[in-house]
């Protein structure tokens, strides 16, 4: 049987390959904890490795994780096994959160079809940026200002 520490860690690597939670903070998030204080119990502070801690996790991702291995350690880490997916490129974390804005962004603006297709325009420029910094290449297109006016035109004219 295995600590409280190492069945919280084993949790923390499942999210991190499986749901995208890379850092403490983000699972702090989640789980409605200060930072600190997931810091301190994923170094091994009983205080803080509580049955309360184990029983958010569960709560923050219903379905995932066997409740009685979290407080005892008996049984499995999951409550079903997790299948195999396959391989996809990795998203850095700059290309998770470029998406996970303008998929906000498209929602927003989602019955503005003028401003939809600008943001189409914008997510195609990013995707190509991300592409050409992917490949060690730096990639800088001139940005217009509202009047249509590149920026370095715009700094000359100051």
């Amino acid at each position: 049987m295995n600590s409280k520490k190492e069945r919280l860690q084993e949790v923390f690597e499942h999210l991190r390959r499986h749901n995208g939670i890379f850092y403490q903070k983000d699972l702090a998030i989640a789980i409605g904890i200060k930072r600190t204080s997931l810091c301190l119990a994923m170094n091994g502070n009983e205080a803080y490795l509580t049955d309360s801690l184990f029983r958010r996790i569960c709560k923050a991702y219903p379905g995932v994780f066997n409740i009685n291995y979290l407080l005892t350690g008996e049984g499995q880490l999951l409550l079903e096994p997790v299948e195999p997916q396959k391989e996809e490129p990795k998203k850095s974390p700059l290309e998770q959160g470029l998406e996970n804005l303008l998929q906000v962004a498209a929602q927003l603006i989602k019955d503005n079809e003028e401003q939809r297709r600008e943001l189409h325009s914008c997510i195609q420029e990013l995707r190509e940026s991300i592409a050409m910094l992917n490949q060690g290449k730096t990639y800088q297109k001139p940005i217009q200002d509202n009047y249509g006016v590149s920026e370095s035109t715009s700094k000359l004219k100051k």
